[in-house]
């Protein structure tokens, strides 16, 4: 670790020299325990940097100069001892490392925790030399230097802000007087960071106003003869890339020297010291004469340049080094990355041209593991198709042995004896000696019968709830309103429920949430007018008259004669005497029609009877 380190930063030319050396100390654990000379150290180091970063910011000559060692060292002394940081350190710091604002940032949070008389001097000190320096002899490193103080933290930024109506006016009288247009576009990066940071109003109008006034002139070109405000409105507010723009893109372009674009790697201070030295400074000739034979020793490896230029040739030297190795490629080993991946290759499995002969079975090499999985799949890909196959099954199954369909012709309120015979009860399985036997079904075909009649009656709105049909469903089925609500979602969730309503396609249709009729004019209806019927005789009504017309047989009031409407089907009241409804109100017209069409179906169905 050295002891003593030199007061004073090297000259230019030992510049490059010394930034190793500088570097290396910091790389020593020693040295940070150490704060006084840890700062001597960062101090010589950062001013290499800053001064590199302001004359040459595009050149790199060394990956030195690129370095974030002495950033780091920075960070870890300003968490330890930021008390002990100086602010011509601090400057250096932030004009070195342009683009590592975050860090930049956090270190200057440390500092100003520690010392708060530090924005006082920078207010006091820093801006006013600037500000000085820029009236007298503007140039792109002050315009550059206060660019880089005002993004590396807020409170910079605030204080630059309260100075505002200091600085813009500066900035507007230099404007014209700034040398290249990198320097006027940080000048207007300035104005617009300042004046972004107002959010607008009238603050924002009267920093434009500090910019000055909008010129009338139509010749003005921008960033060449035009004032501060007109080049900000014209890149930061009109937004439109003209001619104007593009010739000042060209201009960046011609301003860069030519060694940039043959030379990026090279510092323009050894191409300088280069055309400089006798062999290739003749007098009398173009500098365009003068650079061709070093430009011809450069690119055939820097071996003819002298020995007075071996830092150069050295730069050369490596530079083209980089290069070959940058165009050697890379060679990727392939890996297998699968279950089979820990096992050695068998070769003699495979199979090469066009070889037909079989390949070994490879089922033994498949795990135990995947092999039961396999077979669990396909066991339950079994039992789901022998399940689908059973429910297909029992919906083309025919009715139970006991199971009876009666088919009878009604409605059309003229029965005749005809009619009474082909009422008779057909029986689809083996006849049964009890005609009037219902079919016996459980509870979950209960709930499909009665899905397929009505599939509202299983609805969750409160008028279905408070419902008849409901009601009777309950009593039926003993459920409440949760279990049918319930049963009717997993009916509609289950993948097999085509299926399931299918089976009762053969099945009687009976609807369970109706009452069992008792026989034609079971139910009488009350009416206004005199009960008086179709043929035939009804059965005693409540008051009323007889259900299929006719005469009713005595009522409660024990009245001899009916007085209720004929039609006992539809159970209405009503001022009609006879047959109940005019025979226009059920489609009378239709009723031969639709007789004769169910008698032909009833002779078609009991054909194969005795």
């Amino acid at each position: 670790m050295p002891s003593t380190l030199p007061s004073s930063p090297p000259s230019p030319a030992l510049q490059l020299r010394a930034l190793p050396i500088l570097i290396s100390h910091l790389n020593d654990p020693d040295i940070h325990s150490s704060p006084s000379l840890l700062i001597q150290t960062l101090e010589q180091t950062l001013h290499i940097l800053s001064s590199s970063q302001l004359h040459s910011p595009t050149h790199k000559s060394s990956p030195l100069l690129s370095s974030t060692i002495p950033l780091s060292s920075l960070l870890h002394l300003s968490t330890l001892s930021p008390s002990t940081i100086p602010l011509p350190l601090l400057i250096d710091a932030i004009i070195a490392y342009p683009y590592h604002t975050s860090t930049i940032s956090k270190i200057l949070s440390y500092i100003l925790e520690s010392q708060p008389d530090l924005l006082d001097t920078i207010r006091t000190e820093v801006i006013p030399a600037l500000v000085t320096r820029l009236r007298l002899s503007p140039s792109l490193q002050v315009v550059r230097i206060l660019h880089l103080l005002l993004r590396s933290h807020e409170e910079i930024l605030g204080l630059l802000l309260i100075e505002a109506d200091y600085i813009l006016p500066a900035l507007r009288d230099s404007y014209a007087r700034i040398d290249g247009i990198r320097g006027k576009s940080d000048a207007l990066l300035v104005c617009h960071a300042l004046i972004k940071a107002v959010h607008g109003g009238q603050s924002e109008e009267a920093l434009k106003r500090l910019m000055g006034v909008t010129g009338t002139a139509s010749k003005d070109k921008i960033l060449v003869n035009a004032g501060l405000r007109e080049d900000y409105e014209a890149f930061f507010e009109d937004g439109e890339i003209g001619e104007g723009e593009i010739t000042v893109l060209r201009r960046i372009r011609d301003e860069d020297a030519a060694s940039d674009l043959l030379f990026p790697h090279l510092s323009p201070y050894l191409l300088l010291q280069a055309l400089n030295h006798p062999k290739f400074a003749f007098p009398g000739k173009t500098k365009e004469e003068q650079a061709a034979p070093l430009v011809d020793a450069i690119l055939r490896g820097g071996s003819e340049l002298p020995n007075d230029l071996d830092e150069l040739r050295q730069a050369v030297q490596q530079g083209v080094a980089g290069r070959q190795l940058a165009v050697q490629p890379v060679k990727v080993r392939a890996e297998r990355r699968n279950i089979w991946a820990e096992l050695e290759l068998d070769r003699s499995r495979l199979k090469l041209g066009k070889d037909d002969s079989a390949l070994p079975q490879i089922g033994t090499t498949i795990p135990d593991q995947l092999r039961a999985s396999i077979l669990r799949l396909v066991e339950a890909q079994t039992e789901e198709a022998d399940a689908l196959a059973a429910a297909l099954r029992e919906g083309h199954e025919d009715v139970d042995d006991d199971g009876i369909v009666a088919v009878r012709v009604r409605g059309d309120g003229e029965e005749s004896g005809e009619d009474d015979d082909l009422a008779e009860k057909v029986n689809i399985s083996p006849r049964s000696p009890n005609a009037n036997k219902v079919y016996d079904v459980d509870q979950q075909t209960k709930l499909e019968l009665a899905y397929l009649a009505d599939p509202k009656v299983f609805g969750r709105d409160s008028g279905t709830r408070r419902g008849e049909a409901r009601r009777k469903l309950k009593q039926v089925t003993g459920m409440d309103d949760a279990q049918l609500e319930g049963w009717k979602i997993m009916l509609d969730r289950n993948p097999y429920k085509e299926a399931i309503l299918a089976r009762h396609q053969f099945t009687p249709t009976t609807n369970y949430l109706d009452p069992v009729p008792r026989g034609d004019g079971a139910s009488g209806s009350r009416g206004g007018g005199k009960g008086r019927g179709g043929r035939g005789r009804g059965g005693g009504g409540g008051g009323g008259g007889g259900g299929g017309g006719g005469r009713g047989g005595a009522g409660a009031n024990g009245s001899t004669r009916g007085n209720g409407d004929g039609d006992s089907a539809a159970g209405s009241s009503g001022g009609w005497r006879g047959r109940g409804q005019p025979r226009g109100s059920r489609g009378h017209s239709n009723a031969a029609r639709t007789r004769g069409h169910d008698k032909k179906m009833v002779r078609m169905g009991a054909g194969a009877g005795p």
